[in-house]
Order: structure tokens, then C-alpha cells, then sequence
């Protein structure tokens, strides 16, 4: 008899396991469509979900990328989830964008990280990469702003002496042709 039960019980497994598979196929043959963003019905992670979502992001024109920053932000204030933080921070550090703000991205992921509702910790570790990246990317920002301007100061006090030096040859000059000329001064 338990040789009966134990068929019976693996028929149901089997079951379940062939629906469950069925229930991840796509309904559409393109994740992507031209409209905007769309989750595909693959995705198994948020943190997959928002890879994905950067490599549409990343192949988007200028006014294109305006459209989904605009519907990004609404989805933030409507429900401020921690995908919808950082979603609105991957369009926020994308350089050459009217909207780039690595300030205001920093904010969104740091939000996520300090979350008192644990975010799921692919999730945070996401964020967190994405932080400290940005963090790096602003100090090294800051760093070149730096060097730039010690650059313009530098070359201000080059033009300087420079403006000396062609002020010293002038008057040697002026000093050669008077002795040329045969003028001399008296004390």
C-alpha cells in the first residue's frame, strides 16, 4: 500500500512542477518595447529587474530618457519602495542628462541602505555598489575641478612673470637703443 501512496504523491509533485515552469514563459517575444520600460515576465529579482532596466536606460535617446525620469519620479512619489529608489537613481548618475544629479542619486541609495524594513540584500548590496561608485565618481569629479583650477591659477602666475620678463627685456631694450643713440644721462 505505501508503494501506491508514494506514486499518487509524485503524480501532484510532477504536477506542480510543470505548471510552475509554465507560468515563466514570456507572453511577448521582446521585453523591450518601444513604448518604455517593461519588466520582462523572465525576471526573477528586483536586482535583475533593475539590470535590465539600465540596459534599456543605456540605449535610449536624450528625450527618451526625459520621459522615463519624469514617469520614474511619479512612480517614487507615488510609492516610495526601494526599487523605485533606485531606479530613480540609476537615471539620476547617468552622465549628460539634463536631470544628472549624483547628489541627489547618493540621497535615493542611501535611503535604501538605511531602509528600517530590510530591503532584500541583493537589493541593498545593488545600492550600495551603486554608492560607493557614485561617491568615487563625485571625488574624483572634485579632484579634477581642483586640478583644473590650480591649472588657471598656475597659468594666471605664468602669464604674470611672463608679462615681467617681457617688461625687464623691454626696458634693456629701450636702455640698448639710448646708448646706441649716443644719449646719456647725467646725474
Amino acid at each position: 500500500m505505501s508503494d501506491i501512496l508514494q506514486r499518487f504523491w509524485i503524480l501532484p509533485v510532477i504536477m506542480l512542477t510543470s505548471l510552475a515552469a509554465c507560468t515563466n514563459l514570456p507572453t511577448s517575444s521582446s521585453h523591450l518595447p518601444a513604448t518604455g520600460w517593461s519588466p520582462s515576465l523572465l525576471v526573477t529579482s528586483q536586482v535583475e529587474e533593475l539590470m535590465l532596466y539600465y540596459d534599456f536606460l543605456r540605449k535610449q535617446p536624450a528625450p527618451e530618457l526625459i520621459k522615463e525620469y519624469d514617469k520614474a519620479r511619479q512612480a517614487l512619489t507615488q510609492s516610495k519602495t526601494d526599487v523605485n529608489r533606485v531606479r530613480v537613481a540609476l537615471l539620476l548618475s547617468m552622465p549628460n542628462t539634463p536631470f544628472h544629479d549624483t547628489a541627489a542619486a547618493l540621497g535615493l541609495l542611501n535611503e535604501v541602505s538605511k531602509e528600517t524594513k530590510a530591503p532584500s540584500p541583493s537589493l541593498r548590496g545593488l545600492a550600495n555598489m551603486m554608492a560607493m561608485m557614485i561617491a568615487e565618481q563625485q571625488r574624483a569629479n572634485n579632484n579634477a575641478d581642483d586640478l583644473s583650477q590650480k591649472l588657471k591659477d598656475e597659468q594666471k602666475r605664468a602669464d604674470a612673470l611672463q608679462g615681467q620678463v617681457d617688461g625687464i627685456k623691454n626696458m634693456e631694450k629701450n636702455l640698448i637703443r639710448r646708448d646706441r643713440r649716443g644719449i646719456t644721462t647725467k646725474p
